[in-house]
């Protein structure tokens, strides 16, 4: 009908980077033995600097740009975050996922990246084993959502083939009007 809607987005200060060097093309690390677990504080600068690399300022949730900021959220159970990384230390991916404040026992899968090196290795499917585990067992969560970040050229394929769904993991689920009402206002923590 004639109307569209801009989203901008206002950063407060501008997050800082260290001078990073011109990517080249990844070399794929076979026979990477990875584990998941939670990410230490020391280990924050990885995952932002994994999204930075992934999503440039592009990504929905400036959190993930300040490591302080995230590494307090996980502290206090804001956010449930995983880390994976192989035997040796090295970082491989990040997935989190976080209960929405006006729905509760709505959680909200997403802040996923996967490290170029350890794509095909199965990284993101043991993260969001996890991911799940947690919101299911331990949380019992009510329903388990994500949706296609549309900044990024994979989620763009995707949204494209399938449509711009949400893609929902329900589980424990109430009154249909709980996962109704999801959609109809906005979401945070």
């Amino acid at each position: 009908e004639g109307r569209r809607q801009k989203l901008v987005k206002y950063y407060s200060r501008i997050p800082e980077f260290a001078a990073m060097p011109k990517q080249e093309e990844a070399q794929i690390i076979d026979g990477a033995e990875i584990s998941v677990r939670t990410p230490k504080k020391e280990e924050m600068l990885d995952i932002c600097r994994a999204f930075y690399n992934e999503y440039g300022l592009t990504y929905v949730n400036d959190l993930i740009y300040y490591p302080d900021r995230f590494y307090a959220a996980v502290a206090k159970d804001q956010i449930h975050s995983t880390i994976a990384v192989d035997q040796y230390g090295r970082f491989a991916g990040h997935h989190g996922a976080f209960q929405w404040t006006n729905v509760p026992g709505i959680w909200e899968s997403g802040m996923a990246v996967v490290n170029s090196s350890f794509r095909n290795a199965g990284v993101f499917k043991k993260m969001m084993a996890r991911t799940y585990a947690y919101v299911h067992d331990e949380v019992k969560g009510k329903l388990f959502l994500g949706c296609c970040i549309t900044s990024h050229p994979y989620s763009q394929k995707l949204r494209l083939k399938y449509g711009s769904f949400p893609c929902a993991f329900c589980f424990n689920l109430g009154a249909p009007d709980i996962a109704i009402s999801t959609f109809k206002g906005a979401n945070d923590f």
